[in-house]
C-alpha cells in the first residue's frame, strides 16, 4: 500500500495481515485458547486527489476455552453502531467499506512544534458483519453506516502521532445504536 505527502491514508495497493495469538498458562495466561485473525484491504483511488475508496475484509476464528466475552470478538469485529458486547462468537467476519476524503491541511501547531495539527479528513462508511458460536453459515449479519471526522496530530516534535476521531454511527439491525462518540487512535 502506498501513501504520498498529502495522503490521509494509503491511496493505492493492498494490505494483508494474518495473526495467531496463543494464550496458555505456560505463557502466563489464566486460560488456554488460540485466536486466528485475518485482514485484507485494498485502496482504490477516486477521481479527486487524495480521495480513497477502501473495502476491508476481516475474519477471525477462536478455539479453546471460551471466555465470557467470547474471546474478545469486539477486537476482531469493529462493527460501528453496535455495543462491544453485542456480538459474541468464536468465529466471525466483517466487510467494511470507507470513502475517505481530505477536508483541510492546517499544518500548524504551538509550543515551537511540541504540538502540531497536520490533517483534517472525513470518512463515510458502511459495515456488514457478524459472529456466531454455530456454523459459519449461521452468522446473523448486522449492518451499520455513518461518518467520521479525523484530525491527525503530532506531539513532541513528531515523535508521537495520533488521530482524534469523532464518529457518528447508526446500527440498522437488532441491538444497533445511533450515536456520536469520540476516540483517540494511535
Amino acid at each position: 500500500a502506498r501513501s504520498y505527502a498529502k495522503s490521509i491514508s494509503s491511496e493505492d495497493g493492498i494490505d494483508l495481515s494474518l495473526k495467531v495469538a496463543m494464550n496458555s498458562p505456560t505463557f502466563g495466561s489464566n486460560y488456554t485458547y488460540t485466536n486466528y485473525s485475518a485482514n485484507a484491504a485494498t485502496y482504490l483511488p477516486a477521481p479527486l486527489p487524495h480521495h480513497v475508496l477502501t473495502p476491508k475484509l476481516y475474519g477471525f476464528y477462536s478455539r479453546g476455552e471460551q471466555l465470557e466475552q467470547s474471546n474478545f470478538s469486539w477486537k476482531y469485529l469493529p462493527i460501528r453502531g453496535y455495543p462491544s458486547t453485542d456480538l459474541s462468537g468464536n468465529k466471525g467476519a466483517l466487510l467494511s467499506t470507507d470513502y475517505r476524503f481530505p477536508l483541510l491541511y492546517p499544518e500548524t501547531g504551538f509550543l515551537f512544534g511540541g504540538s502540531f495539527f497536520d490533517k483534517l479528513w472525513g470518512s463515510l462508511f458502511y459495515d456488514l458483519g457478524g459472529a456466531t458460536f454455530e456454523q459459519a453459515s449461521n452468522i446473523k449479519l448486522k449492518r451499520s453506516y455513518g461518518a467520521e471526522l479525523n484530525l491527525g496530530t503530532q506531539l513532541f516534535w513528531g515523535y508521537y502521532w495520533f488521530n482524534l476521531k469523532m464518529v457518528y454511527a447508526k446500527g440498522l439491525d437488532e441491538g444497533g445504536e445511533e450515536g456520536i462518540y469520540f476516540t483517540i487512535e494511535m
